[in-house]
């Protein structure tokens, strides 16, 4: 999988925006990502442990909330997703 693939991924299941500090054409090992969404009880740091952190090595990403902005890593799911309809 290509990282705007999994940005893309991410996106559409998880509901939240990442981005990846690398090559946009780059392949990554994310074949199993998850098919459903993430708890809503998780934080971003639940998220980035379990499922996103392995996908991206040895790369960095940041997550990235409706203003545009690095939210902290404790906000819960629900808060981040609903910055992007304001």
């Amino acid at each position: 999988m290509k990282v705007w693939e999994l940005e893309r991924a991410v996106w559409e299941i998880d509901g939240i925006r990442i981005v990846i500090r690398a090559p946009i054409d780059m392949i990554v090992e994310a074949a199993e990502y998850k098919k459903t969404a993430a708890d809503s009880s998780w934080t971003l740091k639940e998220l980035a442990e379990k499922r996103i952190n392995k996908c991206v090595q040895p790369y960095t990403f940041e997550f990235i909330d409706g203003s545009g902005r690095i939210p902290h890593k404790v906000s819960r799911l629900p808060k981040v997703r609903g910055s992007y309809s304001k």
